[in-house]
């Protein structure tokens, strides 16, 4: 669909940079549209001159400057607008760089005689296949292993956006200084030019890891490819299963349901479940229907701040077992003023006698001492207002929720 775009748009032949990644930029001056645009602007000026005009010479004296106009109007819209088409065109970086023409003449060559030595690496040819950077200020010629060498400097410390979003790389030739348009090396042109194997992967690896940042950012942007190709893995540490490569650009995709195994409680004679767990394929998280992963990881680092302010919480209240004691069900903090009975009414009358100052809503009513349920141990062997037959069961109630806050932090990426 996006090449019939292109195929359509007359103005597409003005942009230079490679649309959908494809191996060169298709000549749109055999396209429909190309001859589409030439016919229409005459058609347009004759008949509007025609129709306004009181006589012919006016006619064709109007046609004329109109078709002038014409003229002058689309050159602007070239050379000025972005290509609305371009799924690879970036409006952040408009003015700010200038691409390696994608020609699909482009290979190894032979240099012509008298050509100057290789820039990098000050040696010359010997009528060895070398890269011929048309777009440089200086068109130059240089070696692939010194090419090679500079794309690994890059990749690995990306420092422009546009090499942080593995569309390219900055030119080793060109200057690069602040405020200067950067000639680029777009990652489908380098392809042509890389014989090394090992480099050759780790540029697509590069590509593919920008088109992940990009993704997770914005999930709709017009340069990620049609088909963004990810093998999720389950965030589970017990599981960790590995899902067959999915398609992020398709919503339909994205939500996965692991269907692993995890084991409960490690270690010897450890027993082994069906994992359930449901998340993203793009970042893990838990499934973000109105929300890019980038937004979904803050709001996941948040949970995992909360988490672990309860576990030092319960922590806390387990080593030194003080006199703040959390509320099982709602994690609240509860402090029985002295004289007060065992029933913490979380949403009644007794907080008035218990804790003027909690305000808590959870109606959980519990034992301070044992931190049972009320309803469950008020009358059983002498369990009373002012008399608890299990407070050791508080160590308990500790470890549980210890272990469930460790589980979900876990569940979330966070290492306990």
């Amino acid at each position: 669909m996006m090449d019939t775009l292109n195929a359509l748009n007359p103005f597409a032949f003005a942009a230079n940079i490679n649309p959908a990644g494809q191996d060169h930029i298709p000549n749109n001056r055999h396209g429909i549209g190309y001859w589409l645009g030439r016919s229409v602007k005459p058609v347009i000026a004759v008949g509007t001159a025609l129709y306004l005009a009181p006589n012919l010479v006016a006619a064709a004296l109007g046609a004329v400057a109109i078709y002038t106009i014409c003229v002058l109007a689309e050159k602007l819209v070239t050379n000025w607008l972005p290509n609305p088409f371009n799924r690879n065109s970036d409006s952040h970086s408009d003015g700010r760089y200038r691409f390696e023409p994608a020609d699909a003449s482009q290979q190894l060559r032979t240099p012509p005689e008298g050509t100057p030595d290789c820039p990098i690496c000050l040696t010359g040819f010997d009528a060895a296949p070398a890269v011929n950077l048309t777009g440089c200020t200086n068109p130059s010629w240089l070696h692939p292993d010194c090419l090679s060498g500079h794309l690994n400097a890059r990749i690995q410390a990306p420092v422009e956006d546009i090499e942080l979003k593995g569309r390219g790389v900055l030119c080793p030739l060109c200057p690069s200084a602040p405020g200067e348009v950067k000639h680029v090396l777009p990652t489908n042109v380098l392809g042509k030019y890389i014989t090394d194997p090992q480099t050759q992967q780790l540029v697509q690896d590069f590509r593919l890891a920008g088109q992940y940042r990009l993704f997770r950012e914005d999930p709709n942007s017009r340069q990620l490819d049609s088909l963004v190709m990810k093998k999720p893995v389950c965030p589970v540490p017990e599981c960790q299963k590995e899902h067959p490569e999915v398609n992020l650009r398709d919503q339909s995709q994205l939500r996965v349901t692991c269907d692993g195994v995890k084991a409960v409680d490690p270690g010897p004679g450890d027993s082994l479940v069906r994992c359930t767990e449901i998340f993203c394929a793009s970042c893990q998280n838990p499934p973000h229907r109105n929300q890019t992963c980038a937004q979904a990881d803050i709001n996941n680092n948040q949970q995992i701040m909360d988490l672990r302010a309860k576990l030092s919480m319960y922590q806390d209240a387990k080593r030194h077992d003080n006199q703040a004691r959390p509320c099982p069900k709602c994690d609240t903090p509860i402090i029985r003023e002295p004289g007060g009975c065992n029933l913490i009414q979380r949403n009644g009358e007794h907080r008035i006698y218990n804790n003027a100052q909690d305000r808590g809503t959870c109606n959980h009513n519990i034992c301070f001492e044992c931190l049972k349920d009320w309803p469950s141990v008020y009358g059983n062997s002498g369990h009373r207002y002012f008399n608890c037959t299990d407070p050791g069961n508080r160590q308990v109630v500790y470890d549980r929720k210890i272990r469930e806050i460790k589980a979900a932090l876990r569940a979330a990426g966070a290492r306990v």
